[in-house]
């Protein structure tokens, strides 16, 4: 979930120093169309943030604070006519808090463009659980237990880029892209019927160089 860039009107006289956005591609997309991916992922990577704030210190530049925080859960049973059964269920969590700074560089009255800086933080929780049932010699049934848990984090610094166009004095839109750096921590831990792994197995640290589409779309209120 992507931060939007916003930056206020250019009257002298305006004291709106303020505006809170919220991103409605994401909220369309877990409230309305209920969307969920069939592989245990983030369902918005490429969306940071689902609520943004920003205070301007002056005509031109403002501090920024985004917030990001989605979980679901997943469950599904693939039935055989040979007798076997797998349940598959899963559950995920993703958060994201990233706070900078933002600078007008072309200010027309309707459209505005900025640029910024950013640091930020996400999580990410993946909670896997497998139960496969079979006969065995057509007779006995046997369970298998698989589960898996895995965590990551990951912290770095972006410069976005965002273009707003204002409705009116106190509504506008906005999207933005942005190019960040960041180093990705992981670990993780299974258990297979029985047989667990009580100590995280740390995955190799990994540094990125990600461009982040402009695939959220804002809508802010000044005030």
């Amino acid at each position: 979930m992507v931060l939007s860039t916003t930056m206020y009107s250019q009257e002298p006289t305006s004291n709106l120093k303020n505006d809170i956005g919220i991103n409605v591609n994401a909220i369309l997309n877990k409230v309305i169309f209920k969307k969920v991916n069939d592989e245990i992922t983030n369902p918005f990577p490429d969306q940071l943030s689902v609520l943004t704030y920003r205070h301007f210190v002056s005509p031109k530049v403002a501090v920024r604070l985004g917030l990001g925080f989605d979980q679901f859960s997943r469950n599904d049973t693939v039935a055989s006519p040979f007798s076997n059964q797998l349940i598959e269920e899963d559950k995920f969590r993703f958060y994201a808090v990233h706070f900078g700074i933002q600078k007008n560089v072309i200010d027309a009255k309707k459209v505005k463009l900025s640029l910024g800086w950013d640091w930020f933080f996400r999580g990410e929780l993946q909670d896997i659980t497998r139960n496969d049932f079979f006969f065995t010699g057509g007779i006995d049934l046997e369970e298998t237990i698989f589960t898996s848990i895995y965590k990551e984090n990951i912290v770095g610094f972006g410069i976005p880029m965002g273009v707003q166009y204002f409705i009116n004095d106190y509504i506008l839109i906005s999207t933005e892209f942005s190019l960040e750096i960041f180093n990705k921590f992981s670990k993780q831990k299974a258990e297979f019927n029985g047989n667990r792994e009580d100590e995280y197995r740390k995955n190799p640290n990994e540094v990125n160089v990600k461009l982040r589409p402009p695939l959220a779309l804002f809508i802010h209120y000044r005030f």
